[in-house]
């Protein structure tokens, strides 16, 4: 838990390393597929592919909502100083 950062903090830092995992096990995978020592099958091969697009998917509706929340974020602390300019 993150006792002396602040929640936005947190949460980006949570994004991060979690960004940082999914990238690290596509590129284990890739890898993998790509050791001269072993050539790969064709259910591996099809395994990757399908593994490759889901993280692609993955990633696509990660940045979306990530910008959705940023979004909010911002809006939220817009209206927060317009409501204290206004007492």
């Amino acid at each position: 838990m993150c006792c002396s950062r602040t929640k936005d903090t947190c949460l980006y830092t949570a994004r991060v390393a979690t960004n940082a995992q999914l990238d690290q096990a596509i590129t284990d995978l890739t890898d993998l597929i790509n050791s001269p020592s072993q050539p790969p099958s064709a259910s591996m091969q099809h395994a990757a592919a399908r593994h490759r697009d889901n993280y692609d998917d993955y990633r696509r509706d990660f940045l979306r909502i990530r910008s959705n929340i940023d979004a909010a974020v911002q809006r939220s602390n817009l209206l927060g100083s317009v409501r204290k300019d206004i007492k």
